[in-house]
């Protein structure tokens, strides 16, 4: 609903959630949560300080940009369900030797590869208008879903991982382009979660359809392309103490040897770039089913 020029989002439980431009207490008060939630998530390990004043100012920049908590809230509902799924049984993808470093606590550069373009996107939408980088936003944030919750659950699948570029080869847990039905169906499920979160929210005029279509689309195929890029692009490295190929260039405090991929094309701008395909994807079928 548009009222003088301002953008309004629309949904059974809009009229709760302050969808509207934002006064100035609201900046203020959004402020404060959103300082308030950073160093909860570092206080209780989720985040790094880094991590912690670089996903303030991303969600910042999303709240103010986007004019309306509910962009907020999304965002808040991907950090909550990432960093649960980060944190679920991580001794034992710790014993994998494919657990996220720091007991899973994400850096300043963890938090703008996965939230750097919906930052971005927020802030075009505030310039612009008309939704489509709304549906941008979503993408980027389903697509980052879905991958977090594709690696953290696949790492507990049963069966061992396959490179998506040739299915016929068993590949071991916590490789980059590894996929198993497990990791896959989270995929699908992380897309689901932001689509509908999104749907509550009011995006898109509470359109259950459009919005469940967009999300789910960006962030699948966001999730693939990142698993595309993991396995064809990212550079990986034959440690030279185990013998094991890793993605970090030292492992075990040793220089390894470079084996493949791009060289610094690291799993972090594997990720930045994975969210930008997966906003495009979305904003394509913003507006083929607009």
């Amino acid at each position: 609903m548009v009222v003088e020029g301002k953008r309004f989002l629309t949904s059974p439980i809009a009229p709760y959630l302050g969808f509207m431009p934002l006064p100035l207490h609201d900046v203020i008060i959004g402020s404060i949560l959103i300082a308030l939630l950073s160093y909860l998530a570092f206080r209780l390990g989720a985040l790094t300080l880094s991590g912690a004043i670089a996903s303030a100012a991303i969600g910042m920049i999303i709240f103010v940009g986007s004019g309306c908590w509910g962009w907020l809230l999304i965002i808040i509902i991907f950090f909550v369900t990432a960093s649960l799924f980060t944190r679920y049984k991580y001794a034992y993808k710790r014993c994998l030797g494919a657990a996220e470093a720091k007991g899973g606590a994400r850096s300043w550069i963890n938090a703008v590869s996965n939230g750097g373009a919906a930052a971005l996107f927020a802030a075009a939408e505030s310039l612009f208008g008309g939704d489509i980088f709304a549906a941008a936003f979503l993408g980027v944030v389903a697509t980052a879903a879905s991958d977090t919750l594709a690696t953290e659950i696949g790492l507990l699948s049963k069966t061992k991982p396959r490179l998506i570029t040739d299915l016929r080869r068993v590949v071991e847990p916590g490789t980059s382009g590894g996929v198993t039905p497990l990791g896959t169906s989270m995929a699908v499920v992380g897309a689901l979660i932001i689509g509908f979160s999104a749907y509550l929210l009011g995006f898109f005029g509470g359109s259950l359809s459009k919005v469940v279509a967009v999300a789910a689309v960006g962030g699948i195929l966001g999730s693939i392309c990142d698993s595309l890029m993991g396995a064809l692009l990212q550079e990986k490295y034959r440690c030279a103490v185990c013998g094991r190929i890793v993605e970090q260039s030292t492992h075990h405090g040793v220089q390894g040897f470079f084996v493949s991929g791009i060289r610094r094309f690291d799993n972090n701008l594997v990720n930045l770039t994975s969210t930008f395909l997966g906003a495009f994807a979305a904003m394509a079928v913003f507006l083929l089913i607009s």
